[in-house]
């Protein structure tokens, strides 16, 4: 697998969807939970939705070790979480990308965790 680590891979993610595939304990998202990505005048943006999501957004940008995200989301529960995250983006042989988030929550502060998500075919 290769690494995308140039402000060229953000473009790979418009128009394509992530579903979850692994969670650390702390996280909210779920199996259910889906990225939405676009790309638009250089502004990568998600919709976070599904599963214990009810509705966030995120917003991205490229740094020379990958992509660096801002999040904030609401849960099932009623409960307002904002975090941040390091990510990496590859494909693998098939052309299929995957992600993999390095996260802490802001609010509620201090927890960290990772997570992984593969594009929805």
């Amino acid at each position: 697998m290769m690494q995308n680590r140039n402000s060229e891979a953000l473009h790979l993610l418009n128009g394509r969807s992530f579903v979850l595939t692994s969670n650390s304990v702390h996280g909210t998202a779920d199996g259910r939970t889906c990225l939405h990505f676009e790309v638009r005048e250089g502004r990568v943006t998600a919709r976070i939705e599904g599963g214990t999501v009810v509705f966030g957004q995120l917003l991205a940008i490229s740094t020379t070790d990958g992509i660096r995200m801002v999040y904030h989301l609401l849960s099932t529960g009623g409960e307002l979480r904002s975090g941040q995250a390091d990510a990496q983006l590859w494909s693998n042989a098939d052309g299929i990308l995957s992600l993999r988030l390095d996260w802490e929550w802001l609010s509620p502060g201090g927890v960290k965790g990772d997570s992984a998500y593969t594009e929805a075919r």
